[in-house]
């Protein structure tokens, strides 16, 4: 193989490994890799590397049939946002170019809010406005923690501009973008309210202590179900529009693993593990 030949194998393994990353602070130093000169083979690319099939933690709908509830004319539904689904949704899983004086740097697909989070499909047929007001939006697990849905697209976006910050050293306008998008999403918290026939989606975000893929296996390998509970929500109101009762929306989701194929480098036995140095295929 020549010179030439081995730069594009190369290039090759560089744009594999940076496809199947989502850690922001891992992408970039991958994106860092691609401008360097001297790149080393990774995942097939050369000798010593091990292709292995390791378990990957997700969450799933308890019982699907139980994802979407009616209260008196409400609807709401909830799918979870996690790794193995991010790129469907392509408002939290965001990709950001950047530049720097060794040429352009991409960083992503990463998440702009901790995962899991949750996209919430709500439909009001209740023949009035509901407010969400006084609704408590609560994410607790089976250990008894608590997470309080963060308020705002300011708390949102401190969070992400620490979770992504080694992207933005690179180039301060990724900052700036990511500013940008999250503006752009719609999150569920106690300012939405819908007028009656309103169809709404958004996005239900969390406090959860995850910042990069390594802290997202860490938090699911420790418990084994997620409750997302929407209480004190008004669904009749009395002839003066005071709300005369209110209901409570409950939804379970469990942890399972899936098979991941990885590629690994090194020694130490295929895991999540840093020292195992793997990738996903």
């Amino acid at each position: 193989m020549g010179k030439k030949d081995v730069s594009k194998n190369y290039s090759l393994c560089i744009s594999r490994l940076f496809r199947t990353s989502w850690t922001a602070s891992s992408t970039i130093s991958l994106a860092a890799l691609a401008l360097s000169v001297a790149i080393p083979a990774f995942a097939g690319c050369g000798p010593g590397v091990i292709h292995a099939s390791i378990a990957n933690p997700t969450i799933h709908a308890t019982d699907d049939s139980e994802s979407e509830v009616t209260h008196d004319g409400l609807t709401l539904s909830v799918r979870p946002i996690t790794w193995e689904n991010g790129r469907t949704f392509p408002s939290i899983f965001r990709t950001f170019t950047g530049h720097t004086a060794r040429g352009t740097v991409t960083a992503g697909p990463g998440p702009l809010a901790p995962v899991p989070a949750f996209e919430v499909r709500i439909a009001n047929h209740t023949g009035h406005v509901v407010r969400f007001t006084q609704s408590i939006i609560r994410l607790s697990d089976n250990l008894s923690h608590q997470y309080q849905s963060m308020a705002n697209a300011a708390e949102l976006d401190a969070w992400a501009q620490s979770a992504w910050h080694d992207a933005i050293a690179y180039d301060p306008t990724i900052g700036t973008q990511i500013t940008s998008a999250i503006g752009a999403l719609q999150l569920f918290t106690r300012n939405t309210e819908l007028l009656n026939g309103d169809e709404w989606t958004g996005y239900a975000v969390f406090t959860l202590p995850v910042a990069s893929d390594s802290e997202y296996r860490t938090l699911l390998a420790s418990l084994t179900r997620f409750t997302l509970r929407i209480a004190e929500v008004p669904i009749e109101m009395d002839e003066a529009g005071a709300v005369s009762r209110t209901t409570e929306f409950s939804f379970n989701f469990d942890r399972s693993e899936y098979a991941q194929t990885v590629a690994c480098r090194g020694r130490a036995p295929a895991s999540w593990d840093p020292a195992s140095r793997c990738v996903m295929e």
